[in-house]
């Protein structure tokens, strides 16, 4: 199939990345034949199939409410498009911090159980706008409850199955990192990518930057940007502005919107050489947008992308009980992790202090590092990737500091977080073979610890 191409000029200050959507995605619900050049259908039936769903996640503490409110207005303007119809869906999620704050009312809320067509969503919209701006709870620290906002949304929205699922993330404040205790859903920025990834999820995120925050900017754009480095895409989709700079952020977020919406119309007309210009109007603030280009060129595919835009994924096929297996060994190691570093210990002598690890014998108390001690699954040996855990022996864990030692077990933590979800994730699993009753699931060696 040949590549279907949208040139969309968007400004520079918004960095927003192309969608590639390859054919083994869009092809088998629309009765197309992925290997074929025309399949059962032509591409303009094709691309008339194309639907979308935006769904908007905030973050809804006390600060954000004039940024909801102009979202709301932009999303307004954008109901008044005639040709906005049931093809493109829109939701609404949002995120505040820990219920263990007083007034805080949610950590993450779903303000739509199901996905609307524009008119209705739009007045659920304008409502939350309304009530948003009677919140006054101050969440104390700075950081919010980012990440589970994320994977709530990815995970619990009521998504249709053959949609392109995009998700658009506005906040000002960093989530807090894995290990704290108001992280509710133990995840990273990286396993939560990682999910979005194989679950064909698009992530664009809006960055406000409130200058008495400043200290929490870096953390805030490295996981953002992390979030929305969509897959196939060399760019992380990621916008940042001043908080102080509305206007540019209301104009943001309907040309965001917009042109999204703008290619899902073009599609349905087959108008595949349609250029569309929205240029933003500079800040009035002397910012760093000065010295910014005015335009950048986004391509959307639809069809099989260009291969030079490929990057190469090694993968493996597991079975559950391998993948059980991975876990199994990543919960022993935080158990020895955590007493060890509660009783100053050698990390060894507190993994032969494990019943299950005790009950394998003296082979353990040999091995120079963890590769040798038996404990690694067999299957992860002879991979072609560079393991973190394989390498661990007493020395190295004696000469890590307790952040570092803590940070190495936070990584753990969210790598069992993401087996779960995969393992529990019926769409990631198929038949081993035509007379199998076993199945697998395809898993990327980066995800492996």
């Amino acid at each position: 199939m040949r590549n279907l191409f949208f040139q969309i000029i968007l400004p520079r200050t918004i960095v927003v990345a192309a969608f590639f959507v390859t054919s083994l995605f869009l092809s088998p619900a629309l009765g197309m034949n992925p290997e074929g050049d025309n399949g059962d259908v032509s591409k303009a039936e094709l691309l008339k199939k194309l639907e979308m769903e935006i769904v908007y996640l905030f973050d809804m503490t006390k600060e954000m409410s004039p940024y909801i409110e102009a979202a709301s207005k932009a999303v307004h303007e954008i109901g008044k498009d005639p040709e906005v119809g049931e093809s493109i869906r829109f939701g609404l999620w949002g995120y505040r911090d820990s219920m263990d704050i007083p007034g805080m009312e949610f950590n993450t809320r779903n303000f739509t159980p199901r996905l609307l067509a524009i008119q209705e969503f739009e007045k659920v919209f304008a409502e939350v706008a309304k009530k948003q701006k009677d919140f006054i709870t101050d969440s104390g620290d700075y950081p919010e409850d980012v990440f589970s906002g994320i994977d709530k949304a990815m995970k619990e929205t009521q998504w249709t199955e053959n949609a392109l699922h995009i998700i658009v993330l506005v906040g000002d404040a960093p989530s807090h990192e894995p290990g704290h205790k108001w992280n509710y859903s133990g995840a990273s920025a990286k396993t939560l990518r990682t999910f979005a990834d194989d679950n064909k999820f698009s992530i664009f995120s809006l960055h406000i930057k409130e200058p008495k925050a400043k200290d929490y900017w870096d953390i805030a754009e490295e996981q953002f940007q992390t979030l929305s480095k969509n897959k196939g895409v060399n760019d992380a989709s990621y916008w940042s502005v001043q908080s102080t700079d509305m206007n540019g952020f209301a104009k943001a977020s309907q040309t965001v919107t917009g042109e999204l919406v703008n290619m899902v119309k073009a599609a349905k007309k087959n108008q595949l050489n349609v250029v569309a210009s929205a240029k933003l109007q500079r800040a009035s603030s002397k910012s760093d947008r000065a010295d910014i280009d005015p335009v950048i060129q986004i391509p959307f595919f639809v069809g099989r992308t260009d291969e030079s835009l490929k990057t190469p994924q090694l993968m493996i096929l597991l079975t559950k009980k391998q993948l059980e297996s991975v876990k199994e060994l990543l919960h022993i190691l935080i158990s020895a992790g955590r007493r060890g570093m509660i009783s100053g210990e050698g990390f060894f002598d507190n993994l032969q202090s494990i019943p299950s690890v005790a009950a394998r014998g003296d082979h353990i108390k040999y091995a120079n590092c963890l590769a040798d001690s038996g404990l690694i699954p067999k299957f992860m040996h002879d991979l072609p990737y560079k393991s973190r855990i394989m390498s661990l022996s007493n020395e190295l864990w004696a000469c890590w500091s307790w952040d570092q030692k803590e940070e190495f077990l936070n990584e753990i933590d969210t790598k069992i977080k993401l087996y779960d979800a995969i393992y529990d994730n019926p769409k990631a699993w198929m038949p081993k073979g035509d007379d199998s009753d076993e199945y697998v699931c395809a898993i990327r060696l980066e995800v492996l610890p």
